[in-house]
Parts: C-alpha cells; structure tokens; sequence
C-alpha cells in the first residue's frame, strides 16, 4: 500500500489524526516486544513465535478495522491514511526485530526493503521498544513475496509423480516400548575377515570382533568390498537369534542404511573398544 497510494516512500504520520484511528497499534506492537522477551529469557521460543503471531493478526485486524482502501478515496482523510500505512511500516519493523532469532534471512530482508540501515543491530529489545524509527520520506525498495503461497495442488502432483517414479513414501514401523527395544544388545564390532560366499551375489561372510569373534553374513557386497571394510567398525545387532544363510550360521546383525542407490554401513566417529555397548 505504501507503493500504491505513496509512491513506494515512507509517509510522513499526523499523530493528532492517529488519536480518531481505531485499535492504537503501537500499544500491541509493545506487548508483543515484552512478552516476546520474557519468553526467549525462559527459553520458551514457541511461545515467543505465539506472541509474534498474534501481533501480526493484530496487523491485520488494523488493516480491516481502518480499510485504508476505502480512506484513500477520501481527500478529508487523507492525513489519517498517512499515519495508517506509517503505523503498518513500523509494525512490520518491529516483526522483522522479533523473528531475527529464527528467520535471519527474512528479517534482513524485511530491514533492506524498509530501507533500513542493516549494520545497526535492529533486533535488540531495547531497539524494538522504540516506535517512531522510521523516517518520513525514506524510498522503500521494491516490495517482493516473503512468504510464496503454496499451491497444494502442485505439491500433490510433485508427490504423486515421485511415487511413480520409485521413490518410496515416508513411513514408520509400529511403535515399541523402551522395554522392548532394550532387549536387542548393539555392541560396537570390528571386522577383522572378509570372504566371499560362493554363488551368493550380495552376500560377504564378515568375522566381527565383538568382544569374541563373530561370523556374520550380511548382503553389502554390491557396496563394499574387502578393503573397505577389513578393519572398519561396524553397529551390531548382537544377540539376534543366529541364522543359516547359504550354508553359513550368521550369529548376529551389522546394521546399515538401504536405499535404491545401495547402502551405507552405521560406523563410529572415533576409535571403540570392541565390544563396547550401543545404547
């Protein structure tokens, strides 16, 4: 509106005009800032993002209640528009201080178009519990779209042709308790030994060294060979029940993650003892 109705320059506000204005949003900019404050002190950042939305709901409510579309028609009213898209201006200033923390990018970007100096720490609480920061006459930048709108139309479609395409849809087993989960013992294993298991293509015979060695078979020869994984620590699944695959007792599980594109095997950021428990 600053665009349409003042050539994309900040408005000069006629505070004795702001006095006949309904819902004064300055006092709710100011509440917005001290409950924001008192949120982040107590490191309760969702209440602190709550309190900034009610404030922009106040925005708009601000916008209805004074329909600046219907003030600009009128010249004996013109002083009162003024101040409405001044107070919008400031308002605006004051959420792109209190989203700073958590939307930088944005916030910056806001500052810029508003014409703003960005090397002046704007988003201190003792900056945002000033009003009246902006300068009558300043040219503002352009205005773009923070905030694109999302066509779910084209999202469903985006999700769909990827579904087609092969791409498996996000899913969880069903849920188990702590319980239940403890049972399984993950011990940090070393491999020591790597063969392969004749006329199995996916298969390698690993001799683990988990605090005892350990035969176990797991189907990672399209993605490792010998070399990468003599030495390598692995995740194990230890107390599995032991299987017969081709011929050969697998004593327990080496864990990896498994996509289209092969797998990668859980490891360690640093050197374990063997042995040493995975909780």
């Amino acid at each position: 509106m600053a665009h349409k109705y003042y050539d994309g320059v900040v408005p000069e506000a006629d505070w004795i005009a702001e006095e006949e204005l309904s819902s004064g949003l300055e006092a709710d900019a100011m509440t917005a800032v001290d409950e924001v404050e008192k949120k982040m002190e107590i490191f309760a950042f969702h209440k602190a993002l709550e309190a900034i939305w009610v404030f922009i709901g106040c925005m708009n409510k601000y916008i209805d209640v004074n329909a600046p579309w219907v003030l600009a028609k009128k010249k004996s009213a013109q002083e009162q528009l003024k101040t409405i898209i001044y107070n919008l201006l400031e308002g605006l200033r004051i959420i792109s201080g209190m989203i700073y923390p958590v939307m930088p990018d944005t916030a910056l970007m806001m500052q810029k178009h508003l014409g703003m100096d960005i090397s002046v720490p704007f988003y201190t609480f003792k900056q945002l519990h000033r009003w009246k920061i902006l300068k009558p006459g300043t040219k503002l930048l352009k205005s773009i779209t923070l905030f694109p709108r999302i066509d779910l139309k084209k999202v469903k479609a985006d999700i769909k042709r990827e579904t087609k395409a092969g791409d498996k849809v996000f899913e969880i087993k069903p849920e188990v308790t702590f319980e239940e989960f403890s049972k399984i013992d993950f011990k940090v294993g070393t491999v020591v030994h790597v063969e392969a298991i004749p006329k199995a293509k996916k298969l390698l015979k690993l001799e683990v060294d988990i605090g005892e060695k350990r035969t176990i078979v797991a189907g990672i020869s399209e993605s490792y060979n010998s070399d990468d994984l003599k030495g390598k620590q692995v995740l194990i699944a230890a107390n599995l029940k032991p299987a017969k695959i081709m011929g050969t007792l697998s004593n327990g599980m080496l864990l990896a993650a498994v996509d289209n594109q092969g797998c990668s095997i859980a490891t360690f950021d640093k050197k374990m003892k063997p042995g040493t428990s995975v909780r």
